[in-house]
This record gives structure tokens, sequence and C-alpha cells, in this order.
């Protein structure tokens, strides 16, 4: 005895099948990815470095040079920082506001209870996007102003942690829910009322854009059906918010990472011009009784000098230089309080004579 032939049913557009086999095409496509991620990592740190740059006159369209890629090192830190808190609170939030629904719901809906969760989950997500501020501000920046906003979030863990270890937030869900509710405001109240921190604030903002857009992708993908012109659409315009972000962040914050670190952060240097070149300078130049011009170095290529005196951009041939003395990066206030924690001698500022 023979079964009857089985019908067979064509798969639905936007099914498990489809999906398969479109992200088996981009996996065939892997080479491909990793050269176009490559190349967009080098153009975003040309773009980071001529963004820094345009603000006092200058573009450096050398495409070959060392320096975009310590640019765009520093842009991978400010992604990194990003994602390590906000990133991650974008990609679970859903998963954890449907679980502490379900929860909190267990034995009855109720408005008032579900609302909280809801309130939480935003609460939650603008607390995550501060903690990745305050990260990347005391990494990158070296601010210490953010140690406010630290010993906050200290005092917040052990509180959680001890209602943890007792399981008070299991026995008492509901209260718990609201107590997590004010400890994540308090820290962000914190966050916003931490005295002298505006480079905290303007990263805050710029995390904050890219909150919203983030979501707003997000959205989009499980609102519509996934194919391939959807994910090429979207994939075009990250790339272009991406790199949009990226010159943002040269004109904002790259300036402020010391040189250290490869940042933009300008440097006070004094210099000694070769005697033949010293009757062409401009009048507002001004130079001192032992011939030395100070001012503050912007950029430094193998043929020029780029520095800021008396408010103005002066390029200085290489050649034209007979000396160059660099003075130390000031001591920011952090690694001052790290230095007396750990019986550290005071910081004296140094200059570094080097002759050209």
């Amino acid at each position: 005895m023979t079964n009857p032939p089985s019908q067979q049913v064509p798969p639905e557009s936007g099914s498990a099948k489809d999906g398969y086999s479109l992200w088996s095409t981009i996996a065939s496509a892997k080479p491909y990815i990793w050269a176009v991620t490559v190349a967009g990592f080098y153009l975003s740190g040309f773009l980071v470095l001529n963004a820094h740059l345009a603000k006092y006159g200058l573009t450096d369209f050398d495409f070959i040079r060392g320096r975009y890629l310590l640019a765009a090192a520093n842009f991978a830190i400010f992604v990194i920082c990003f994602y390590l808190f906000a990133g991650r609170a974008i990609v679970l939030g859903q998963n954890w506001l449907v679980k502490d629904l379900q929860y909190i719901n267990r034995q009855g809906s109720n408005r008032f209870w579900s609302l909280a969760v809801v309130i939480h989950s935003y609460v939650r997500l603008v607390f995550f996007v501060c903690l990745s501020s305050a990260t990347y501000t005391s990494l990158a920046l070296w601010q210490v102003e953010t140690t406010l906003f630290y010993a906050m979030l200290s005092a917040a863990f052990l509180f959680s942690y001890t209602i943890d270890i007792t399981n008070l937030d299991v026995r008492f869900y509901k209260i718990n829910e609201i107590v997590q509710i004010g400890v994540k405001l308090s820290a962000i109240l914190v966050f916003f009322f931490t005295p002298n921190s505006p480079n905290m604030k303007s990263v805050f903002l710029l995390y904050f854009v890219i909150v919203v857009y983030v979501n707003f992708v997000i959205d989009g993908f499980q609102r519509r059906k996934i194919d391939a012109d959807r994910i090429i659409f979207s994939s075009i315009h990250c790339v272009v918010a991406l790199l949009t972000i990226a010159l943002m962040f040269g004109a904002t914050f790259f300036g402020s990472v010391s040189s250290k670190l490869g940042g933009g952060r300008m440097q006070e240097v004094s210099l000694k011009l070769m005697d033949n070149v010293k009757g062409t300078l401009p009048s507002y130049v001004q130079m001192a009784d032992d011939g030395l011009i100070k001012g503050q170095l912007i950029y430094q290529t193998e043929k020029y000098l780029y520095m800021i005196i008396s408010g103005q951009t002066i390029r200085f041939r290489d050649d034209d230089v007979a000396i160059v003395s660099f003075k130390g990066e000031k001591r920011s206030h952090s690694q001052d309080v790290l230095n007396n924690l750990v019986g550290g001698t005071p910081h004296k500022e140094e200059d570094k004579g080097v002759s050209q």
C-alpha cells in the first residue's frame, strides 16, 4: 500500500526559510563585508581627524596617513563605550520589559504596576546611557567629575546586591520595582547635576541621539517584512549615520582626547625660527627676548607645523624651525587624585626641548 503524495506548501514571503537563504547569501559575502569594514574604519578616522582640523581652518586630504588609524581607534572606543551599556540596553530592553510584565502580573493584571514596569524600562535605558557617557568620559577624557556619579553607582550596587542575596527582590517584587526606579533616578539626577562636567553631558546628548536612531531602525525591522531590499536600504543609511556620527565626534570630543591616546588635544609649545625667516612673521606674532615664539600646536606633518598663536592658525615649514620645545600636558585632576591615593610625588610640569 502506497502513501498518497504529500502536498507541498510554498513558503510564505518573509518566512524562516527565506531568512535562512538571505543570511546564507550574506555569509557567502563575508570576505567583502570584512573589506568594507576595514575601509569604513579607515574612512571614519579620516572624517574624525578632518572634522577636528576644520575647526581651525585646516584639512588633510593625504589619504595614506597613520594618524587616521589613531583617530579611528578613538572613535571605536567611543562606539564601544556606547555598546557596553546603552547598546545592550537597547538590544535586551524589550525582553527585559516582557519578562518584568509577565512576572509582575502573575497574580492578575494591574494597570498601576504594569505602568510602573514600563516607566522602569525607560528610566533603565536613560540610566544606561548615563553609564556609557560616564565610562567614556572617565576612560578617554580622564575627567574626575564622574567620581560622584560612580559613588552613587557603588551605593546603588551595594543596596541592590543586598536585596538580591536576601531574596527580598523575589518576595517583595513590586516594592523592589519601585525601589529600583528610585535608585536609578537618583543616579540620573546626580549625573545631570554634577558640576563642571560639560563634556559628560555632551557625550550623553550624542549617545541619546544614537539610542533614538537605533530604536527606529530596530522598530522598522520588527514591524515590517525583512527582505533583501530592506536590509540593503537599512545598511546604507546605517553606514551614512555612522559616518555622520564620526564627523560629530571629530568636531566635538576628539580635540579633548590626550595626544598620548592619539587624540587631538593641543599641546603648549615654544619654537625658535631660523634667522632668515624671522622678518616674515605677521605683526600679531609676539617673539620673546630669547627669540622663542609660544603657542599651541594643533597638528604636525612631515613638512609643516600648525599652531594657534594669538587666536590665529599659522603654518610653519619644518625646515624653517630651529628648535621646538614641547611642554608636558597638564595633569588632569583625576590623575592628581590617583597620585595622592597611591602616595606619589606632586606633579611638576617640564619642558622637553627637541632640536630640529
